[in-house]
């Protein structure tokens, strides 16, 4: 049976709880999207912007799929590392892509960037994974 990511990824508790929603996943590629909602949110009272864990949840979901899009069946692709810079506060629904970058025999590296719905990158991050 092919790999399915998104299936697999949007089927987890977490995924589910949090909104988010991997998109597609195909060679090396993946992308996802999160909604942006209070739950998910870090109020100072002056402003509201969506929680880093939250984004970084969704980097660490986009880079396990696109690794996972290279797997021959569906199976999880652990995250051994994500380093993630946050560039901007966001304030709206997310996108992120990822792009495997080396596809190795027991690790996978991957970058991801994170964007708000006007296309502005809000973080950029570089994960690798137990292939």
């Amino acid at each position: 049976m092919p790999s399915n990511p998104p299936e697999f990824i949007n089927g987890m508790p977490m995924t589910e709880f949090l909104g988010m929603e991997i998109t597609d996943a195909e060679d090396g590629h993946a992308r996802a999207r999160l909604p942006f909602r209070e739950e998910l949110t870090f109020n100072t009272g002056r402003f509201v912007t969506m929680h880093g864990a939250a984004s970084f949840a969704l980097a660490d979901n986009v880079g396990a799929a696109a690794v996972m899009s290279q797997f021959e069946e569906t199976r999880p692709a652990f995250t051994i590392d994500l380093r993630i810079d946050y560039l901007a506060a966001a304030t709206s629904d997310l996108t992120a892509e990822a792009e495997v970058l080396r596809f190795g025999g027991s690790v996978a590296v991957a970058d991801i960037i994170v964007e708000d719905e006007e296309g502005e990158a809000v973080a950029v991050a570089r994960g690798s994974f137990r292939t």
